[in-house]
């Protein structure tokens, strides 16, 4: 029997609105099979969520749903338990080349009412009702890049396209109830081949998008570049960015709307704050050859990390006026395994020796100011060698 009864302290209660977690999904082989279980953080047992053949992976939490991946499905269930839905199928040429990493081509709304996912060469759309289903195809002759992403309000989304013949990128604003864009913008002065990565932040209140792309460019020279674009939003133009900084990497906005990047080369390297609406520039901190593990704007904190010789990272926090705090300051390596969806709290592997086979497990706020007791060995040790697309940290 796989029934598990503990209790750790009883840690109730939020910080600043967003409670804690209070449980943990994951995938594990029982019998065979991959299948889904609820571990309670604190109290209570074990519960086994699906019992067939389907192997599930992908998952994420919202809004007392838990979403994920069985094959080429894409599911949902009500995380305290319910009837397996199914929202839609992902293509099999994507599911092939992907795997654990669809997480992140998988969208759930702000307000955990709208999900969206990729298609061979449209984006498909659909609400937990059962009541609403769209999908959004390009013009003839343009590429959607993948993924879209939310406005912070819902109801919006942000995706972009680029043109095969001219190289053309636009970026586009597509309400929910309309079926035609709202607002597309050309943000670049060179055409492209394709777009190999990027990562957008929308301002709190939704007027400024910020995006890091990486592009390969349609110039005689060709090669890889770099692009950082600011937008306002409302009138659908581009802010123009301080010059001689070296940008490195937008990593997004506070809750004052100042958008956090990095900038500078070598030791010399720093983190910067810009508010875009006045241009007003300040650096934050020197961080040299640390590199920036995340920004999470619920605790006003950067996570940076110095890799050691057998690359697990040292995690250090960083707040916006410069303070540090080593994250579990005793162990040779730290790494994040698990963030509940608001990024307030993570899962913390760590140990003394970069290749444990046994890494302790710790509940942390992501800043390092609250340690909610080591995790016990022998019911949470599942955890200690499992993908992260595996594992969900819920409320």
């Amino acid at each position: 029997m796989l029934y598990l009864f503990f209790a750790l302290l009883p840690l109730g209660g939020s910080l600043k609105g967003v409670a804690r977690p209070r449980k943990i999904f994951i995938v594990r082989s029982s019998r065979g099979q991959q299948d889904l279980f609820r571990l309670p953080l604190y109290r209570g047992r074990v519960k086994r969520f699906t019992r067939d053949a389907k192997a599930e992976d992908n998952l994420q939490c919202h809004t007392q749903k838990l979403i994920y991946t069985a094959g080429t499905g894409i599911y949902w269930q009500p995380t305290k338990g319910g009837k397996e839905r199914q929202l839609g199928t992902l293509p099999m040429g994507l599911y092939a080349a992907y795997g654990g990493r669809l997480r992140r081509f998988i969208g759930v709304s702000p307000l955990g009412t709208h999900l969206f996912w990729p298609q061979e060469v449209s984006l498909a759309l659909a609400d937990f009702a059962g009541t609403f289903r769209r999908t959004i195809s390009p013009p003839k002759g343009r590429s959607l890049v993948h993924p879209a992403h939310w406005h912070p309000a819902g109801g919006e989304l942000f995706y972009q396209t680029y043109d095969k013949t001219t190289g053309r990128l636009l970026f586009h604003f597509r309400a929910l109830s309309a079926a035609t864009d709202r607002l597309i913008v050309s943000p670049l002065g060179v055409g492209i081949k394709g777009v190999l990565s990027f990562e957008s932040y929308w301002s709190r209140d939704g007027l400024f998008l910020a995006v890091n792309l990486d592009a390969v460019v349609r110039t005689k020279k060709g090669g890889r570049r770099r692009f950082f674009v600011i937008m306002d939003v409302g009138s659908g133009t581009v802010v123009k960015l301080p010059k001689g900084y070296g940008i490195k990497r937008f990593h997004g906005f506070d809750k004052r709307g100042r958008l956090l990047f990095t900038a500078g080369w070598g030791k010399r390297k720093a983190l910067y704050r810009f508010t875009p609406s006045s241009r007003v520039l300040r650096r934050i901190e020197r961080i040299g050859v640390e590199e920036v593990y995340g920004f999470f704007p619920q605790r006003d904190v950067f996570v940076v990390n110095q890799v050691v010789k057998c690359a697990k990272p040292r995690l250090t926090s960083i707040k916006l006026w410069g303070k540090r705090r080593r994250l579990l300051r005793w162990a040779k390596w730290t790494e994040v395994l698990a963030m509940d969806p608001t990024r307030t709290w993570g899962i913390f592997r760590a140990g003394s020796q970069c290749r444990t086979s046994r890494p302790n497990l710790y509940l942390m706020r992501m800043d390092g100011t609250l340690l909610l007791r080591e995790l016990p060995k022998r019911r949470f040790r599942v955890l200690r060698h499992l993908s992260p697309s595996k594992i969900a940290l819920c409320k």
